[in-house]
């Protein structure tokens, strides 16, 4: 359970972290460079729950060389990108299924397998503004089930903008939205004649679409050269046949919230 709760907290946390990387990221002219951070969350049972709990929140990033490795919580990426406002490359995130929740109704329902997402990333960074700090960041993520968990497909896109009020704080607005396929709907939304009879929700046919759009807010405060706090926020609204499923509708919530906070680390 404790797994599947640190996944679901960087579903929400995710996008504006990966949007804001230029701006937690020290510069070490190509050398080893990078930064840790370790909190706790409070994120929800599973997608879709309305019923919350505490989680770890750990994150990771490391440059070498020209190439840089993102790591937050299951999941992460690789920037192999020789460019300096664009970032591409492999991702990867290990997505917990679902079984064993808070609530009854759902808990009955058919299990969703782990899953194993392989695919791509690419994001583009630009200064804008007055200010030369101020920088605008679009961001698309493609990940596919690799391990017939969910065997379906998400495709995501974020776009954030990170500015400094003062020079010790850092302040990252995000907005995101996802799309999902057909198999994930299934494995996640759908209620079958059989899961409705066990669970007494009512039958659904989940269909692809857009899962969900959020809002997020990230800051970072310098307590000295190399030590740090990071907090975040985050509201997930599911819409479409996420939000219209029973799993949501009847036994959930489709406005998801997320807030973490974190002592962070630069070298």
């Amino acid at each position: 359970m404790l797994r599947t709760l640190a996944a679901a907290a960087m579903l929400a946390i995710a996008p504006v972290l990966s949007l804001s990387a230029q701006e937690t990221e020290p510069d070490h002219e190509g050398g080893l460079s990078g930064f840790g951070a370790l909190g706790i969350g409070v994120a929800p049972d599973y997608e879709g729950s309305d019923d919350y709990t505490i989680v770890p929140l750990p994150i990771a990033r490391v440059e070498y060389g020209g190439v840089g490795l993102e790591i937050e919580g299951l999941g992460g990426r690789v920037d192999v990108s020789p460019f300096e406002d664009i970032g591409f490359g492999p991702t990867f995130n290990f997505r917990m299924g679902r079984d064993d929740v808070d609530d009854p109704q759902v808990d009955a329902l058919e299990d969703v397998d782990d899953a194993v997402e392989l695919g791509a990333f690419v994001r583009f960074g630009q200064p804008v503004g007055l200010a030369s700090r101020d920088e605008l960041v679009l961001r698309l993520d493609f990940l596919a089930d690799v391990a017939d968990g969910h065997s379906g497909i998400l495709a995501s896109a974020g776009a954030a903008y990170t500015f400094r009020p003062i020079d010790d704080l850092g302040l990252t607005f995000g907005t995101s939205a996802t799309w999902m396929s057909g198999d994930y709907a299934d494995a996640f939304f759908t209620v079958t004649p059989q899961g409705a009879a066990a669970s007494g929700l009512a039958p659904f046919d989940a269909e692809s679409g857009i899962k969900d759009v959020g809002l997020n807010l990230l800051a970072t405060y310098s307590l000295s050269e190399s030590w740090g706090l990071l907090a975040t926020a985050s509201t997930t609204f599911l819409v479409g046949d996420a939000a219209d499923s029973p799993v949501v509708e009847d036994a959930g919530s489709s406005v998801q919230f997320f807030g973490g906070l974190a002592v962070t680390y630069s070298f």
